[in-house]
């Protein structure tokens, strides 16, 4: 059986996410793709638990979640296809070390995941989809529950009339 990740429904949907859906099986590129599926099951398993997991695999999987339940299956979908990004932003550059030019070339013709990004900028990126991670990582691990409705009170703020003097002057507010 073919590695699959843990919440989207399977690679390739994975890579089409990405916009990393030219790259081949056969590449190493492809492997690198696997090896972030396989780091990030392990990561969600270690960081909720396993029945955690099997509960949040027990809801199906819809576009539009209309439910707690559903909106958690969503967040985990979505956290996990951040955290196979910031997988791939780490280890992508060293294929190009690790191959030929060819294969740095075919990367940058075909994909454009970090095409044209500089180290700082994606240093920036990869601090901000942690933290994203991290705090879904909070939400979907514990008794947090998403509310199955929400109630939203609204008040009017009456209008506070004030008076704009001419420039030099300050703002007067009634008494």
């Amino acid at each position: 059986m073919a590695l699959q990740p843990l919440f989207i429904i399977d690679i390739d949907t994975v890579k089409e996410r990405l916009r990393l859906s030219g790259v081949p099986s056969d590449r190493d590129a492809q492997r690198l793709i696997e090896e972030a599926v396989r780091s990030v099951r392990v990561g969600f398993y270690r960081y909720l638990t396993e029945s955690r997991v099997l509960t949040i695999l027990a809801t199906a999987e819809i576009e539009n979640p209309t439910t707690g339940a559903g909106a958690i299956r969503q967040l985990a979908s979505v956290t996990e296809l951040k955290w196979i990004r910031y997988e791939l932003m780490r280890t992508i550059p060293t294929l190009f070390f690790d191959s030929s030019a060819s294969a740095h070339q075919s990367w940058q013709e075909d994909q454009a995941m970090l095409r044209g990004v500089s180290s700082s900028e994606k240093d920036m990126e990869l601090k901000r989809l942690w933290l994203e991670i991290s705090s879904a990582l909070g939400l979907l691990e514990g008794d947090v529950q998403i509310p199955e409705e929400t109630s939203v009170k609204a008040f009017v703020v009456q209008d506070t009339p004030y008076v704009i003097r001419r420039i030099g002057n300050s703002l007067t507010w009634p008494s």
